[in-house]
């Protein structure tokens, strides 16, 4: 720990603060599961049923992207629009 806060003071940063400090946090939802958070959920897996669920994941979300265009009619017509809004709509959203 010594080097860390030698290198923080290098970086001025402040130390680190010790164990007997408690800082109030916020709890998380356990409903609220991130990608960050998924690595507890598939520690349990091995590396071929990961594989298996990321292939059978990828196949369901493929097949839904193909065949679920069908649903709809958009796709089907010449709108300028709608082409324009399903880029840039996506795209605002992530910005």
């Amino acid at each position: 720990a010594d080097w860390a806060d030698r290198f923080g003071q290098f970086l001025n940063m402040p130390p680190e603060i010790p164990d007997t400090v408690s800082l109030a946090t916020k709890e998380e939802s356990p409903s609220l599961v991130g990608f960050e958070d998924l690595g507890e959920a598939l520690a349990g897996d091995t590396d071929y049923t990961f594989l298996f669920k990321l292939f059978a994941g990828c196949a369901v979300a493929s097949y839904g992207l193909k065949y679920g265009e069908l649903l709809f009619g958009f796709p089907f017509e010449a709108n300028v629009y709608l082409g324009l809004s399903i880029i840039f709509v996506p795209s605002a959203l992530n910005a």
